[in-house]
């Protein structure tokens, strides 16, 4: 049984995963897939046409072959404009300011130690300029942290830090978690170090 026919989205489904797993997994030099994307796509215009005036069996072999390459790039591009880190105005590209303006955007976890909760990045604190990003943060209990709720709108010292693998292999990893949620950066604050703006 040929599984190709009965399931005929799954080869294009295959290689959009694989895209995917490429873009996330490994650094991609965008410009030369976008290069590649053009290339392939002006041959496949080309074969297309070929096809139209006479058949071949090979040239409907590299048609196929060609659209599957496409879906392929199409994964890597997708993923790699989805990712916040990947634009300019990511606050990890300019981490020379001193305050930042963060939005909270759930609902904040009481831990042992810490209030536990993740950021939207507005921008930086006193300037104009918009930034973008999310980050994982850690508040220091005491009165002040147990009143920060889904949100607000806080004054955060600048320091976020890209949060590290997992020390031995047997370790959850931390990095590899919040990656998934395109979360890369982590900040712990005691008193005095971020202002409630409400």
């Amino acid at each position: 049984m040929n599984v190709w026919k009965h399931i005929p989205l799954l080869k294009f489904l295959i290689p959009f995963i694989i895209g995917i797993l490429v873009a996330t997994s490994s650094f991609v030099s965008i410009s030369w897939v976008i290069a590649q994307f053009g290339f392939s796509l002006i041959v496949l215009i080309a074969v297309h046409y070929i096809l139209k005036k006479r058949l071949n069996f090979l040239l409907i072999k590299l048609g196929s072959i060609l659209a599957l390459w496409l879906i392929f790039l199409s994964g890597i591009t997708l993923t790699y404009f989805y990712l916040d880190k990947n634009h300019q105005n990511h606050f990890s590209n300019d981490l020379s300011s001193e305050w930042l303006k963060v939005s909270i955007i759930n609902e904040p976890k009481i831990k042992e130690k810490v209030v536990s909760c993740k950021v939207s990045v507005l921008g930086v604190f006193g300037e104009n300029e918009e930034l973008q990003g999310k980050a994982q943060v850690y508040f220091h209990r005491d009165t002040l942290s147990f009143k920060i709720k889904y949100g607000d709108q806080l004054i955060i010292k600048n320091r976020l830090q890209e949060i590290e693998g997992p020390k031995n292999q047997h370790q959850f990893n931390f990095r590899k978690f919040y990656n998934n949620q395109n979360i890369y950066h982590q900040g712990f604050f005691k008193h005095g170090q971020w202002i409630h703006l409400n």
